[in-house]
């Protein structure tokens, strides 16, 4: 019921919705504490189907595979080495998950009742359209002016604003969809288009893409430097570089990262939940920020 209220945006706010978000950030804290002490591996697989199932709930197989991308990357940070078994499983997990998700929603000509033999050629035609249309797609609105996007730069400070009484309107990310094919039509999610059209072309998306790029390696600097905001958050930006070439995730996820970055702080350094921060997390040189 909350996540048909989440989507719908319709009905009385229930504090089931705005709880439930949180639970991909507590499976990660899970993670963490598992790659750091070795124990309750139980409780971590629970917390990761429980978060994973919620976004299946909501159709998000995006925040699945970030989901799955940010346990990697924290994985990978507190071990020090790639966990390539865990790569390989989670790889195939959510090759499964997309599949099974086209299949039930019936897209790109995939049938629940139709054999797997049928399915299987549908079902790479999901993926080839949702890893290349993209490009296709940005390219065509790009040479149509009239093919417009919904996309709003500001529309995570309006979600906030709106959150405390404002009423912004919000408009849907969604461009408008367009022929990638002589029988296929899709649609794509970028910051990259408003950019182009509307600040300074194509050298607007150059400055763009640096900016991203720079806040992206900051990050990652420091989380490699065990400051907690940045090692639950450096997933997130993994998560944007892999998904980038058709979707604007370093924009869609602002909310995500201020999320995880308030949350895993206030669980390690919060007075009234405990004493002393975590090892890992205390700093050792007390001019260090």
């Amino acid at each position: 019921a909350a996540s048909k209220n989440n989507i719908s945006g319709q009905g009385s706010f229930a504090v089931e919705s705005f709880i439930l978000p949180f639970l991909t950030i507590t499976a990660l804290i899970g993670v963490y504490e598992y790659a750091d002490t070795g124990r309750r591996k139980l409780r971590t697989v629970c917390l990761v189907l429980l978060a994973g199932g919620y976004q299946l709930l909501n159709g998000a197989r995006s925040e699945v595979l970030l989901l799955l991308i940010s346990s990697i990357v924290i994985l990978w940070l507190t071990r020090g080495a790639p966990p390539l078994r865990l790569l390989v499983i989670m790889a195939v997990l959510f090759l499964l998950v997309f599949s099974v998700g086209q299949i039930s929603m019936g897209k790109y000509g995939a049938d629940a009742q139709a054999s797997l033999q049928d399915n299987l050629p549908r079902v790479a035609e999901g993926f080839g359209t949702y890893w290349l249309g993209g490009i296709i797609a940005f390219d065509q609105n790009r040479q149509n002016p009239e093919l417009r996007y919904g996309w709003d730069l500001g529309k995570f400070a309006k979600r906030i604003l709106n959150r405390f009484g404002a009423t912004y309107s919000e408009h849907d990310r969604n461009l408008q969809y367009t022929k990638i094919s002589p029988n296929q039509a899709t649609n794509v999610y970028t910051a990259f288009l408003p950019y182009y059209m509307d600040h300074g072309g194509m050298p607007g998306v150059i400055v763009l893409m640096f900016l991203a790029g720079f806040l992206s390696s900051y990050v990652y600097r420091c989380a490699i430097h065990g400051h907690c905001w940045a090692v639950f958050t450096l997933g997130a930006f993994v998560y944007a570089t892999v998904m980038t070439i058709f979707s604007e995730e370093f924009f869609a996820q602002i909310m995500f990262w201020i999320k995880a970055a308030g949350v895993s702080t206030l669980v390690y350094f919060g007075p009234s939940i405990t004493r002393h921060p975590h090892p890992r997390f205390a700093r050792t040189d007390p001019s260090e920020p």
